[in-house]
């Protein structure tokens, strides 16, 4: 069996002044309990060019086939631009194996933790 993943479609984050380094702007330690976290997007604005974007998300779910996007045991935590997100869904959508659904972490601020959910 795989070593779970979860993919942070893209974490909002902050310039730390005007040359200085990016801050993230949430802890997203508690998704590690999912599984390995993989930061897909960069830091910053999504680029207008939407091609540019779909190769990154392209390149992290499924760039490496013998490490693929696995709809058994990774997720992707919904956290970013919203462009980015669909992007992503997108993307894993056109590749989604029958009978199989993309799975999701979503932030549940009442019980403060992550929640799974299918989609698809």
């Amino acid at each position: 069996m795989k070593n779970p993943r979860v993919f942070a479609v893209q974490v909002p984050a902050r310039r730390d002044g005007p040359r200085g380094g990016w801050i993230e702007k949430y802890d997203i330690s508690a998704a590690e309990s999912f599984g390995r976290l993989v930061r897909v997007l960069p830091y910053g604005n999504v680029p207008n060019d939407p091609e540019l974007t779909r190769t990154r998300l392209n390149e992290a779910f499924f760039g490496d086939p013998a490490r693929s996007f696995d709809y058994d045991t990774d997720l992707v935590l919904l956290l970013g631009d919203p462009v980015a997100i669909a992007q992503a869904v997108s993307v894993l959508e056109a590749r989604r194996p029958a009978g199989k659904a993309i799975r999701v972490l979503k932030w549940d601020r009442r019980g403060e933790e992550y929640r799974p959910y299918s989609v698809g």
